[in-house]
């Protein structure tokens, strides 16, 4: 038999210092997990607020994303390139090559595009890179080459000319609004009376002194100096880079209808700016100047041959017919009383109409300018021939002591009897059904003087005239240009409503797309545009070259054409979006400096 130690069943008994050790030493783990957590925390909070600032889209293009950081690079570009404008801007006034008063307003819209340069930079990125991406379709890319030359001529003070200029700006005929043929020739012939002293050997000075309208007359034809990027006339700026100095252009008929004789004076030429790379990486780095400007090259590539490939070579066009009903805002249609035209000219007492309501109606003065408005009125009616009669009045009206419709002819456009003229002057001749163009009536006294009023047009509600229209063409064999010679407002009404050959561009674009689709001989239904009411037939379709004025419309607006719809169809689509918490009316681009911008 073993005898074995006998085991004791009780349990042992724990000392005090062992569990408070064991307390201490989980409150201690549990502090410690609790820093570790807020460290992790904090750390992750960083790193959400640092990829917020810098690494979240602020917009996606086709699965390629703009960051915040490149935002703001963008930005930063954007500020340089305003900042160095302003700069040049102040060392051209300083050096007198232009005067105070156009170096204010340079500098009042760079301010501007200051203001607004993160906005434009987000949407410049935007259209940069969805242009780049429309670029790999067109077979267009740029080499480094390309962006050393674009970095260079950025780097330098563009070629610069000073310019000697003759303008003869055709006169405006006050009723049409726009230069009659005849206006125009007179301008012409005017230019080259112009010309030929020059060829004589006249001073340059001296022939613009007498023969140019434009305002640098005053400065002896001295126009200033202009890079090749001057916005007065394409044609223009163009033929004077190609000249030495002292050579002189030919006569050129701006787009704009003025016709331009220039002079080279000086040239400037281009000049390294020692400054502009220690400038530029103030504020980015070369990197990113040159990734911004491998994106401006390509867009500028793309834009010259979409441009290129719009203006070459014969262009489909159609050969319209027009029928056109105004729209005058100021019509009354409740009153069902249409418009009039008419042109007018004020005698006020003592050449004051502000003051001649103060005056007494016993005021001699008001005698005097009512005989002036009677004499008038006797002198015109002695005149039988009405366009002899109008040509009177208008030159009549530079009398007038309404200064506003005195440069006009006194013409006071269309109007209803109430809202916009004092009812003094539209009441009598509302009230007289027989009144017939070129009928001179008055005086008709108002606070402001007597008036004298040559009467043009009356025309019904526009509602009643359009439906006269409709009328007409839903008639049997209508013709067309015979409703538009009776009806249409147009300037080529008396020609049936021909307005020649017209681009797609050069259509309402609201009506475009149905009008071209019409076929030769069909007429379109009404477009109901923002100037009035608008009817077109297709007279006839041909492939055919570009007028000189097409050229310079497509060269405006065909890259644009082309871009926008793409550029709308992948908003539509989502294939280009924008973090809309940011830019949201609540949130706004203001959020962007918020978030480390």
């Amino acid at each position: 038999m073993t005898l074995r130690p006998r085991t004791s069943d009780r349990p042992r008994r724990r000392s005090p210092i062992d569990s408070e050790d064991r307390f201490q030493f989980w409150v201690t783990v549990g502090f410690i997990s609790l820093i570790v957590a807020v460290i992790v925390i904090l750390v992750a909070a960083v790193a959400v607020n640092y990829y917020n600032a810098h690494f979240k889209p602020v917009a996606t293009i086709e699965g390629t994303t703009i960051t915040r950081d490149q935002w703001a690079d963008r930005t930063k570009l954007t500020l340089f390139r305003i900042d160095r404008a302003s700069n040049r801007v102040r060392e051209a006034l300083a050096a007198s090559h232009i005067d105070e008063a156009t170096a204010s307003q340079q500098l009042q819209s760079l301010s501007e595009a200051s203001n607004s340069a993160e906005t434009q930079a987000i949407e410049d990125l935007i259209d940069l890179t969805f242009q780049e991406k429309l670029a790999q379709g067109q077979g267009v890319t740029v080499s480094d080459e390309e962006v050393q030359a674009a970095f260079d001529a950025e780097a330098s003070t563009p070629e610069r000319r000073r310019v000697h200029a003759i303008f003869v700006e055709p006169e405006v005929d006050p009723v049409a609004g726009e230069p009659t043929p005849e206006q125009d020739e007179a301008a012409r012939e005017l230019i080259e009376k112009g010309q030929a002293d020059l060829a004589d050997g006249f001073p340059f000075e001296q022939v613009a002194r007498q023969y140019s309208t434009d305002i640098s007359k005053e400065r002896d034809g001295d126009y200033g100096i202009i890079t090749d990027e001057n916005p007065s006339d394409v044609a223009w700026v163009e033929a004077l880079f190609e000249l030495q100095a002292g050579e002189t252009t030919e006569i050129i008929k701006g787009a704009d209808g003025i016709y331009r004789i220039g002079r080279v004076s000086e040239i400037l030429p281009a000049a390294d700016d020692p400054f502009f790379e220690t400038e530029l990486t103030a504020s980015v780095s070369l990197d990113v100047y040159r990734a911004n400007v491998r994106r401006e090259e390509t867009s500028r590539k793309l834009r010259d041959k979409i441009t290129d490939e719009a203006i070459a070579g014969d262009v489909e066009q159609i050969h319209l017919a027009e029928i056109f009903i105004e729209q005058n805002p100021n019509e009354d249609e409740a009153a069902g009383e249409g418009v009039i035209h008419a042109s007018h000219i004020l005698f006020s007492p003592n050449d004051d109409p502000a003051a001649a309501a103060d005056l007494p109606d016993d005021d001699p003065a008001w005698a005097a300018a009512e005989e002036e408005g009677k004499a008038l009125v006797a002198g015109l009616g002695a005149i039988s021939d009405i366009e002899d009669r109008e040509a009177a009045f208008v030159e009549a009206a530079l009398e007038s002591d309404d200064e506003g419709s005195a440069a006009t002819g006194g013409d006071l456009g269309f109007f209803p009897r109430t809202g916009q003229y004092v009812q003094e002057l539209t009441d009598p001749l509302f009230d007289d059904p027989d009144l017939q163009p070129g009928d001179v009536v008055g005086p008709f006294k108002s606070d402001f003087g007597h008036h004298v009023v040559l009467f043009q047009e009356r025309r019904a509600p526009t509602e009643e005239r359009i439906q006269e229209v409709e009328d007409r063409l839903a008639e049997p064999e209508a013709d067309f240009a015979e409703i538009a010679r009776e009806l249409s407002d147009a300037d080529e009404a008396a020609d049936g409503g021909d307005i020649g050959w017209q681009l797609k561009q050069q259509l309402p674009a609201d009506a475009a797309d149905e009008i071209f689709e019409l076929a030769v001989g069909e007429v379109t239904g009404g477009f109901a545009l923002e100037d009035g009411f608008h009817v077109y037939k297709v007279l006839e379709r041909e492939v055919r070259p570009l007028e000189p004025d097409q050229v310079s419309l497509l060269r405006s607006t065909a890259f644009d054409a082309w871009y926008e719809p793409q550029k709308t169809q992948a908003e539509d689509e989502g294939r280009i979006t924008r973090d809309e918490e940011l830019f949201s009316p609540a949130g706004g681009v203001d959020a962007f400096e918020e978030q480390g911008g």
